[in-house]
């Protein structure tokens, strides 16, 4: 449990840190730090080895906030992972590949809809799911 708790931390600055270089309202962000922080909606999901997906549950977003997402997988995860953005009508509006044992990646994007967006995350095994992967969904209200 520690562990993870510390992996997520470290995911967490490295996303923080590479997202404050580029993002223009990262004064906003760096004010939130996790989930249970005012002025945030976030979920997060965690895929096991043998599981083939992995997906978080819906955030609400207002039409032209952004929306920010990544993944990242542990050290024992053999193959790749797909994170996937889906929007309120299930349209794919964002996707993002994270390579094995211990790749990481994340993005942006405006929310074009008012609605509930959620993120799946897809083992590149699909015979076996030998990926380990987690994967987030935020936005700042």
């Amino acid at each position: 449990m520690l562990k993870k708790k510390l992996f997520n931390l470290s995911t967490f600055l490295i996303l923080t840190l590479a997202f404050f270089s580029v993002n223009p309202i990262s004064s906003l962000a760096a004010d939130q730090s996790d989930c249970s922080s005012d002025g945030v909606r976030c979920q997060e999901v965690e895929m096991f080895q043998g599981e083939k997906s992995a997906s978080t549950n819906s955030i609400y977003v207002s039409k032209g906030s952004y929306i920010y997402w990544g993944a990242s997988t542990y050290d024992d995860s053999q193959f790749q992972v797909g994170a996937y953005l889906y929007d309120p009508d299930l349209n794919l509006i964002g996707e993002i590949g994270v390579a094995g044992s211990g790749g990481i990646d994340w993005d942006q994007i405006r929310a074009e809809q008012s609605g509930d967006y959620f993120v799946v995350l897809k083992s590149g095994d699909s015979s076996q799911g030998r990926s380990h992967a987690y994967a987030y969904l935020e936005t700042y209200y």
